[in-house]
């Protein structure tokens, strides 16, 4: 696989320009981060990412202002504070959950409970038990597909932040041990090609860090840089992808990232991090070169627009020739990679309103 110099370098050798007399480093990024994200739309990059529904049920066993408390159930979590909904079904009234004490009491951004009063939880901004919220996503382009329980997949619709599972049964109680509650969503995303030089690192806190953290120091990087914003990046023996939320700087060999989704598991120290170089395979980053410098090429047609009222259309015309020219030929032989879907659905740019198209059933 190319590094990112190297990918860049073989673009500007075939617009003849290695020494970017036409073509400045800082326009072939922003070109070749265009090319990353159109070629997704035929060569889809997916990252499955673990989410958990959300059904537990209980009453509200005393009255304390501004709190909900349930001694019966025993069953807040310490991750519940800002993550979790209170519904009052007695009242019908809502409110977040804001702090944790312990199992049996929880601070509620709104004094909606008394004694006796019954309550259901919902994740974030939910008002159903089959509903999960995907904000921390942010830069993906579509919702692929979706399983609850895993190995089942489901029909879904996203309204903003909230993906609903298309389910005629209500989820497990989510406070036993045994229940159905994770969800694994396929998100399909922008490819990436890293400018990272070193591509692996090591934990380094001496005490590790647990499940659900979202945020590590490394060290055993290379001396200095940017790990980018979206860079993907694995933990030793384990399948699942992270993704860096924020831009990290490396100082001494050494930088704190922050990322999505939380660790899936307790992480010790100097366990090895491996940030992945390229989400393309060979055949298709040539495409994705030759796409890019028709994309260039097009852009730079577009520079000779205001000479037209004095020399004439010609060099425009010229310009737009070749480069559509080299464009269209990368563009349909990536169209020749893009596989047919399974079955006819609809999808709408992240965010909007859109339901995904049924891809199995029960028992795959």
């Amino acid at each position: 696989m190319l590094t990112y110099a190297q990918f860049r370098d073989a673009i500007e050798s075939k617009l003849r320009d290695s020494g970017n007399t036409y073509f400045s480093t800082a326009e072939l990024d922003d070109d070749i981060t265009q090319t990353f994200r159109d070629i997704a739309q035929y060569v889809k990059h997916l990252v499955k990412i673990t989410y958990e529904v959300e059904s537990r049920e209980g009453g509200a066993s005393s009255a304390s202002t501004g709190k909900l408390v349930d001694a019966d159930n025993d069953q807040f979590l310490a991750g519940d504070a800002g993550k979790k909904i209170v519904h009052n079904t007695t009242d019908n009234t809502w409110a977040d959950i804001t702090a944790y004490t312990d199992e049996t009491t929880v601070t509620l951004s709104h004094d909606i409970m008394a004694s006796g009063e019954e309550y259901e939880i919902f994740n974030k901004g939910c008002w159903k038990s089959n509903q999960i919220n995907i904000e921390d996503v942010e830069d993906y382009m579509w919702v692929d597909r979706v399983e609850y329980p895993i190995g089942v997949r489901r029909n879904f619709s996203v309204n903003g932040n909230i993906l609903t599972i298309d389910i005629d049964f209500k989820p497990d109680d989510t406070s036993e041990d045994d229940a159905n509650k994770l969800v694994y969503v396929w998100f399909a995303l922008r490819h990436k090609l890293s400018q990272l030089t070193t591509l692996t690192g090591a934990v380094n806190l001496s005490a590790g860090y647990d499940k659900g953290d979202i945020s590590m120091v490394l060290d055993g990087l290379q001396s200095s840089g940017t790990i980018e914003e979206d860079q993907e990046f694995t933990l030793a023996n384990r399948s699942q992808i992270y993704i860096v939320t924020a831009a990290a700087t490396i100082s001494s060999n050494a930088a704190t990232i922050s990322f999505f989704p939380g660790l899936d598991g307790d992480v010790a120290n100097d366990v090895v991090v491996t940030f992945a170089l390229s989400t393309l395979r060979r055949k298709e980053e040539q495409m994705a070169i030759e796409y890019c410098v028709g994309l260039a090429l097009m852009n730079e047609a577009n520079l000779h627009l205001p000479q037209i009222s004095v020399t004439g259309p010609s060099t425009y015309k010229t310009y737009l020739e070749v480069s559509s020219f080299r464009y269209n030929n990368a563009l349909r032989q990536l169209q020749s990679l893009a596989k047919p879907a399974v079955s006819v659905g609809h999808r709408a740019a992240p965010h909007g309103d859109y339901t995904g198209d049924e891809i199995g059933d029960e028992g795959d």
